[in-house]
């Protein structure tokens, strides 16, 4: 989630927002409101929608892409009393990955923290590098994912970017001829539209979110001397999700088990490591959403494929900024604050004559189950 405010700042005048917009703010933040914060600052600005990037593509990506059409929107949040907050989504859109022409990577990578911003645009930078220049990313794709990953981490972690406090989720895939390998590292999310026997569009999920309380996450959490609990409050009171906190003292308070960066809480069992789920693609695979929880928030996977099934036009570009309109509506319904919004929707259009072999199955590294 990439919300950047202080739940305990100043407002423009100098005055502190109210008691009730505090405990608003703070439910759905991605850390504990104490580290991160209103200053101003710099930012590389985001992409907003996918045709500036499609129009630069060269001929082998075109070649690349294919049948498929894409569409991608990024919006900034709202956050009250905090008119300097950046977008700290980032996403990415790459065919032709590592020179192989039935080879793509799709992804959406949501920053939380003050810094958050710049951890996920570096993954939007160093990840397709890394999955690019490994040897394997084609002849054995799941291996090449964890080991890419791996090595862009220690990249990362070499930076002077401060992420004691900040990080990215990441949500991403790669398509390698008609299998999909759908890597996720948080709490943002991918799913499927599949038509049925009876031509309903179905929603398949292809991830699952890394939540603190989730029990095997919890228990790598524990066995490194964490703790999982809400936010503090008063009895009755809503405080949010389940967080990880350090032992003894309340930090980090981040509200996922997986993350990229978050050192302080890379202390206590939260890892980079991801988990990866293969997708045989068949035709009747019509399209694919890839998302931050800034959607997936209020809308569930039926909502999400149904909502960009019935909006898909020739201008799938539209269909996304659809999408993210309409998770926005969903915010302003139930919050005063408004998550930064990502989706990247691709349309396959397989070619329905070309029968391949159909199913799905769930892969994990064991090192991942291990808390590694």
């Amino acid at each position: 989630m990439g919300i950047c405010s202080s739940a305990d700042g100043p407002d423009d005048d100098g005055s502190s927002p109210p008691t009730d917009a505090k405990s608003i703010q703070r439910r759905r933040l991605s850390v504990a409101p104490k580290h991160v914060n209103t200053a101003r600052r710099e930012s590389t600005a985001p992409d907003l929608n996918y045709k500036e990037m499609e129009a630069k593509l060269s001929s082998e990506e075109k070649k690349s892409m294919g049948s498929m059409q894409c569409g991608a929107r990024s919006n900034k949040g709202h956050v009250p009393f905090n008119p300097d907050k950046v977008n700290q989504d980032r996403f990415v859109i790459k065919f032709n990955l590592g020179g192989h022409e039935d080879c793509a990577l799709l992804g959406v990578f949501d920053g939380h923290g003050e810094h958050g911003h710049h951890v996920s645009s570096f993954v939007k930078m160093a990840l397709p590098q890394h999955l690019a220049g490994h040897p394997e990313i084609r002849t054995n794709t799941e291996k090449a994912i964890f080991e890419a990953t791996a090595s862009m981490v220690t990249e990362l972690e070499r930076t002077s970017i401060n992420m004691t406090f900040s990080g990215t989720t990441a949500i991403y895939a790669v398509k390698a001829g008609n299998r999909l390998y759908v890597a996720n590292i948080g709490d943002s999310r991918c799913a499927i539209g599949r038509k049925g026997a009876d031509g309903k569009i179905v929603a398949i999920g292809l991830s699952e979110d890394h939540k603190p309380d989730n029990p095997e996450e919890k228990r790598r959490i524990l066995e490194a001397g964490g703790r999982v609990e809400p936010l503090p409050g008063m009895p009755g009171e809503d405080c949010g999700p389940n967080r990880v906190w350090l032992r003894n003292v309340d930090v980090p308070g981040l509200a996922m088990s997986r993350s990229i960066g978050d050192k302080i809480s890379q202390k206590v069992g939260v890892i980079s490591v991801p988990e990866i789920t293969v997708h045989t693609l068949t035709p009747e695979d019509e399209f694919v959403v890839l998302a931050s929880d800034g959607v997936w928030e209020f809308m569930e996977n039926e909502e999400v494929i149904s909502f960009v099934n019935a909006n898909l036009v020739d201008d799938i570009s539209q269909c996304a900024v659809e999408l993210a309109k309409r998770a926005t509506e969903k915010w302003r319904q139930e919050e005063d604050v408004v998550d930064d919004i990502t989706c990247v929707v691709v349309k396959f259009n397989f070619d329905k004559n070309v029968q391949v072999e159909a199913g799905a199955e769930a892969v994990t590294d064991p090192k991942t189950k291990q808390g590694s």
